[in-house]
């Protein structure tokens, strides 16, 4: 199990940034361009997730028989030990004897990768060292010192060169692995943002379905607004207005009002949508489809959150014949007639104060007198 002092973010190793098939085919091309071997190993547990040219001596002798295979193990420890930030190219003796090249792959301060060549050697080889070798590796020493003999002899120079290369190499795995990564947290997060959208979505459905089974059967005209737009009436509202339900939601609830209560209007939504409560209630005169203007009560109720956008809901009354009546001096008494017993199942003494009411001390009375 990798540790998490080398996950990038604490989960993601190199394997979930870069693709490695691809990588494959670079290193080959670059194998059969320079005669140089290529290794592409994880850390810090140095699995081969790459390779490239590699040289008998260590796939066919050295990987394979325990003891050499212990001294590669080592050799690699010592490496990851010295990968201690980026761009830094370390060159050494491995114990087998082959001269090796290593450079880290950093991503968010993270070292999740080695690059290496090397299976080379600077100087002719010690004959008698790897006769031994052989010997004590358990190898055919005859096989062994043949593919000891494939193995090239390069210049420092040369060496340099191509370690120089594949620092950049290096450099551009990193961005690639990088570049991934900001994909992949982008990605994450429009699937989490697509996750909660449906989650309240569904919860929305939830509640609109005990919302309209209220706000559908009583005779409360209800109306939903987010910013301008109306997204929701009752057919109570409609109807006092003159429309059917579908002509006026999408539309702008200011549409309906007279230009000289539109100002004030539209400033009591903006503070409402801003937190503002006050004033609970207020009066704007309205135009029906047929063109009648009429006197409309209109009180604010809350302001929630749906899908991630702030919604007033309101409840409206038609006062006109009642400020006609006042106007000759006859004030018509108000009752409240509540024809379904869930109507207000949510009124309190606020709002049954707002409407101009006393609220029964049973919650199942379906009348509210003035």
């Amino acid at each position: 199990m990798t540790s998490s002092k080398h996950l990038v973010d604490g989960k993601y190793t190199i394997k979930d940034l870069v693709d490695i098939k691809k990588l494959q085919r670079i290193f080959q091309h670059f194998t059969d361009t320079m005669g140089f071997t290529i290794g592409f190993l994880s850390v810090p547990d140095m699995e081969i997730l790459a390779a490239t040219g590699w040289r008998d001596i260590c796939t066919k002798f050295h990987r394979r028989c325990p003891k050499s295979a212990e001294n590669c193990r080592k050799s690699n420890a010592r490496l990851v030990r010295q990968m201690t930030k980026p761009g830094k190219i370390v060159i050494e003796l491995c114990a087998n004897g082959l001269v090796d090249c290593a450079m880290p792959i950093f991503i968010k301060g993270k070292c999740v990768a080695i690059l290496a060549t090397g299976q080379v050697l600077l100087e002719a080889p010690d004959l008698s060292r790897f006769r031994r070798q052989a010997k004590v590796f358990g190898c055919n020493e005859k096989k062994y010192m043949a593919a000891l003999g494939e193995v090239p002899v390069i210049s420092a120079k040369r060496l340099k060169e191509v370690t120089g290369f594949l620092k950049e190499m290096a450099a551009l795995v990193a961005e690639l692995g990088y570049a991934h990564l900001k994909e992949k947290e982008k990605s994450k997060q429009l699937a989490l943002d697509i996750f909660a959208k449906k989650v309240a979505e569904e919860k929305l459905r939830g509640s609109e379905g005990l919302f309209r089974a209220i706000a559908e059967r009583g005779n409360v005209r209800i109306g939903m607004t987010q910013g301008r737009k109306i997204i929701y009436v009752n057919k109570c509202f409609a109807e006092m207005l003159g429309y059917e339900v579908d002509e006026l939601v999408g539309r702008n609830f200011d549409s309906f009002v007279l230009p000289v209560d539109r100002p004030r209007m539209l400033a009591i939504s903006k503070k409402r949508l801003r937190g503002f409560p006050d004033p609970e209630r207020y009066e704007v005169k309205a135009v029906r489809k047929d063109g009648r203007v009429i006197e409309v009560e209109v009180h604010s109720g809350a302001t929630v959150d749906i899908v991630g956008v702030p919604t007033v809901i309101a409840v409206f009354r038609d006062i006109t014949e009642s400020k006609l009546s006042s106007k000759v001096g006859c004030p018509a008494p108000v009752t409240t007639n509540i024809s379904n017993p869930c109507d207000f199942i949510f009124s309190n003494n606020s709002h049954a104060n707002s409407i101009g009411s006393v609220l029964p001390h049973a919650s199942n009375n379906s009348d509210l007198v003035r």
